[in-house]
């Protein structure tokens, strides 16, 4: 799939698709290019390549994996097609997948805190990450039993910036929602948009929404009763995962 991102670099979508395409008339004849050709943007991709083009969506997998998620199921699929045409059968790769434990900061369980909240960590930076994710959580720990709190660590001041509107209804799945400090990386602040102005406008949408620093939510999370029935997620590329562990 292939999303608007890397604003600081890539102009638009329009330029991040020809950088794809560049990549993809590199494979050779004998090469495969494997990915869901229905999407219109994939099916744009693959018109004019020299490679066997593969449809993942002939190879849709839909046994329960161990990490939850449409993402992942969407990931499995594709997995499946490598594996077709590596020519593994299709018992070895479903020994392969149902076997698949997760990768570090993707859902990452961290542990559990003296009062049996669940602590996770995850590498969800963009808004359509942040959705995907957030419904992978509410499919394993469903709203009707769960609370749900995101610390969320917003990842350059460009790509916040330039998803605001998105990232404000990025998090419908989460019931708390804690915004840390921007993390800069290579960048500095310009001062047009920062951490305060985003809970702001994530308030309006979920009133449970606050901009905190990492000592502050530290505290928070420690200030308030927390239960087997809770589940911390701290999200970002930068180190939100500071904050989980601290309660564990």
């Amino acid at each position: 799939n292939i999303d608007l991102d890397h604003v600081d670099y890539y102009k638009d979508l329009d330029d991040i698709k020809s950088a794809y395409k560049e990549l993809v008339s590199k494979v050779p004849k004998e090469g495969f290019i494997i990915g869901d050709i229905h999407n219109p943007t994939i099916k744009d991709m693959v018109a004019h390549t020299r490679a066997t083009v593969v449809d993942s969506q002939s190879y849709l997998y839909t046994r329960t994996l161990s990490v939850p998620g449409q993402h992942i199921q969407f990931d499995a699929s594709l997995a499946a097609s490598v594996g077709h045409v590596l020519g593994y059968t299709p018992s070895e790769v479903d020994m392969s997948l149902t076997s698949f434990k997760g990768t570090a900061r993707r859902f990452e369980y961290k542990g559990a805190t003296a009062s049996g909240a669940l602590v996770y960590d995850d590498y969800a930076h963009h808004p359509t990450e942040i959705i995907a994710s957030l419904q992978g959580f509410r499919e394993k720990f469903p709203r009707a039993i769960y609370t749900l709190h995101v610390i969320f660590q917003p990842h350059l001041f460009s790509r916040t910036q330039a998803f605001f509107n998105e990232f404000v209804t990025s998090f419908y799945g989460a019931d708390d929602i804690v915004i840390l400090p921007i993390f800069k990386a290579r960048e500095n602040d310009d001062g047009k948009v920062s951490s305060q102005l985003l809970a702001d406008a994530i308030q309006k949408v979920n009133t449970r929404t606050q901009a905190l620093s990492f000592e502050e939510a530290k505290e928070y999370l420690m200030s308030i009763p927390l239960s087997s029935h809770d589940v911390i997620v701290t999200m970002g590329a930068g180190n939100a995962f500071e904050v989980g562990d601290v309660l564990l």
